[in-house]
């Protein structure tokens, strides 16, 4: 997600045990038939470990922006439905490289919003901000890999789009956050072991003035252990 000062705003959101049978049962129908970039990736428009990807979207930011607290597993994660929602690394100002470190329990999935922006009404009476153009994502540069593998780019991004409202709202000392377009996945449980997450993503056309600088670039790294039999 995109952070930008106006208002004091930050505007952007530019990113595991035994599962549980009744959770796990609605992505694996669905998993069968995933003509992705990798099977292992929940397929758009499933209902993924009891939450479609708008729902999830809309839990990763309550949390990341404060709307929910959740409180954190033995490994310091915050976990829904048994999923492990993956910390959001705020892209600096200059796009710089950033990583974290991030311990997992074998047999739980992920999810990450990867790239997006939030929307916002004011206090002041300013008008509210209203959806951004969808060439703004049509036209995105990304790329996630997983160990290497690619799990989504320009080809397939769009597919995992979400557009929803934030309801209730999460309010600001200035504003409330309203709405959220961006792209996220949702992904199996990994094997034990150590993998690495890694996301690279950069509009090519301007961004609106007031939703920060003209471009929001982003290159993450999650460094991931999985433990074996937690």
């Amino acid at each position: 997600m995109n952070n930008s000062t106006n208002q004091p705003r930050i505007q952007t959101l530019a990113l595991c045990s035994v599962i549980l049978t009744a959770a796990l049962l609605p992505v694996t129908g669905a998993l069968a038939g995933n003509t992705q970039k990798n099977p292992k990736v929940a397929p758009p428009q499933s209902t993924a470990y009891g939450k479609s990807y708008d729902q999830w979207e809309d839990t990763y930011l309550q949390w990341v922006f404060g709307g929910s607290t959740i409180d954190p597993d033995a490994n310091g994660n915050a976990v829904v439905n048994n999923v492990v929602l993956m910390p959001y690394l705020f892209p600096a100002a200059d796009g710089l490289p950033l990583s974290t470190d991030v311990i997992m329990s074998s047999g739980q999935p992920f999810m990450m919003t990867m790239y997006g922006f939030v929307g916002w009404s004011y206090v002041d009476g300013t008008p509210s901000d209203q959806f951004l153009d969808l060439s703004l994502f049509q036209t995105l540069e990304i790329k996630l890999t997983l160990d290497g593998e690619t799990l989504m780019d320009e080809s397939n991004a769009m597919q995992y789009f979400s557009q929803i409202p934030v309801e209730p709202p999460i309010p600001g000392d200035f504003y409330s956050i309203i709405w959220f377009q961006g792209i996220g996945v949702v992904h199996t449980p990994l094997t034990p072991g150590a993998h690495t997450l890694r996301l690279d993503a950069k509009n090519t056309l301007p961004i609106p003035p007031n939703f920060g600088a003209p471009v929001f670039e982003v290159h993450n790294t999650w460094n991931i252990t999985v433990r074996a039999g937690q």
